[in-house]
């Protein structure tokens, strides 16, 4: 398996993504995965080497994060990073794609995939968000407090790095934009076929939330990954690579 790094220019800016396959190369349909408030594509690494034995599959840092830059400490509103991501994708001749995006990432993705159903097959959403029953920044945070006390030391060191990097001014902005986004409006326009995945213990993607989206996905599929808490693409990479693999093929 090839694994590295791939920066193109988009719409003027230069952006990094990750990007595994198979020695040879794949007649697969590409695979792309979208990271959540705060973080970049390291935190998809287990899931993308993973991913990447069968098909290539692409983790784009959105600008401000990762290895992507933000000239002059730019911030993007959600409708400008949904753009960028959708640019993204044109700039690199992505076709064919499963859109696979965790958290914010995962309605990011269902934006692009409401919009450019001439690129993208099929969307997979890793512990959706965001709840409309936790809308405020408290609320929030005490699930995120809830769900760091269940996910792997590993993952927490990581989470802190990126945190730190990205910025609070960023990371507040990214969580506003993502809580006036209403997830089940954008589902109910995505014709492609849409899986659901949450980890079994996962406090901020809820059941009962998760049963709000199968209901305005219309014929959605819906995982449980055990015993999984928010980021089961890290903990449980195994178990969501074969997920996401079968989603392709939907």
């Amino acid at each position: 398996m090839l694994h590295g790094s791939h920066w193109s220019n988009v719409d003027g800016r230069t952006m990094h993504a990750r990007v595994a396959a198979p020695r040879g190369g794949s007649g697969e349909r590409p695979l792309v995965l979208v990271h959540g408030l705060g973080v970049s594509s390291a935190y998809y690494v287990p899931l993308l080497e993973r991913l990447g034995r069968q098909a290539a599959t692409w983790a784009p840092d959105l600008p401000g994060h990762g290895r992507t830059p933000a000239p002059g400490g730019e911030i993007l509103e959600f409708d400008e990073l949904a753009r960028t991501l959708e640019a993204w994708l044109d700039a690199n001749h992505l076709r064919s794609v499963t859109l696979a995006g965790n958290s914010l990432g995962g309605q990011l993705a269902a934006v692009v995939a409401a919009r450019r159903r001439d690129i993208v097959d099929s969307l997979v959403l890793l512990g959706p968000t965001t709840d409309q029953h936790a809308r405020s920044i408290v609320r929030h945070a005490g699930r995120l407090t809830i769900d760091a006390l269940r996910e792997p030391p590993g993952l927490l060191a990581l989470e802190l790095v990126e945190y730190l990097r990205c910025g609070p001014r960023r990371v507040i902005r990214e969580f506003l934009g993502g809580r006036n986004h209403d997830l089940r409006k954008e589902l109910a326009k995505v014709s492609q076929p849409v899986t659901l995945v949450r980890g079994e213990r996962d406090p901020i993607s809820t059941g009962d939330w998760l049963d709000a989206l199968e209901t305005a996905a219309r014929g959605a599929s819906r995982v449980t990954v055990a015993p999984a808490a928010h980021a089961a693409h890290w903990s449980h990479p195994e178990q969501v690579a074969s997920v996401v693999a079968a989603a392709r093929s939907r």
